[in-house]
């Protein structure tokens, strides 16, 4: 990371790497975006400008996802609507990695409530943590795996196969995910 940069800049930084992570690719993928991203930026144009129009385009993408299919619900929530009578318990899938959640500030979590189906959790929801939980992904890339349609799905998002009980289909997809190519 840069470290005397403007703030602008930084900015745009941390942006432009939490969108390029948020799909998952392999770090020399990435500087190959990045690359290919700088080879058809004009050279009259403002890079200014640029960098905060990609730095909005992130911001939007990133609150897009974490509110996508019902947002994020907190470890109460998650657990009156799975039914459970402790929030611990919510605590306890989460450890054992059969649910996750992104950190909405130090000290809140927030469990995608796209997660339970049905008063359940989604079928076939553990299987596919493992796999991708084996990959270090950062949240915005496992989120973005179950939301987004996928060639191999047939156009279809893992969420809704899985909705449609195709784990079979959802874990192959997800081995795969975040490899040159896919």
């Amino acid at each position: 990371m840069i470290t005397n940069a403007e703030p602008a800049e930084a900015q745009a930084l941390r942006s432009l790497k939490a969108l390029v992570t948020s799909f998952g690719l392999k770090p020399a993928v990435q500087l190959r975006v990045l690359r290919k991203i700088a080879e058809e930026v004009p050279h009259d144009h403002d890079l200014d400008a640029e960098f905060e129009a990609a730095r909005l385009d992130s911001v939007g993408v990133e609150e897009e996802l974490l509110k996508a299919e019902g947002g994020g619900l907190t470890n109460i929530a998650f657990a009156k609507k799975l039914g459970l009578k402790s929030a611990e318990t919510v605590r306890t899938y989460r450890i054992a990695k059969q649910v996750f959640a992104w950190e909405k500030d130090q000290r809140n979590l927030r469990y995608p409530a796209w997660q339970i189906y049905r008063g359940k959790l989604l079928p076939g929801l553990r299987e596919v943590l493992a796999v991708l939980g084996d990959k270090n992904l950062p949240v915005l890339s496992i989120i973005s795996f179950f939301l987004y349609p996928s060639e191999d799905l047939d156009g279809k998002s893992p969420l809704e196969c899985l909705r449609a009980n195709n784990v079979d289909g959802v874990i192959e997809h997800a081995k795969r995910y975040g490899d040159i190519g896919s």
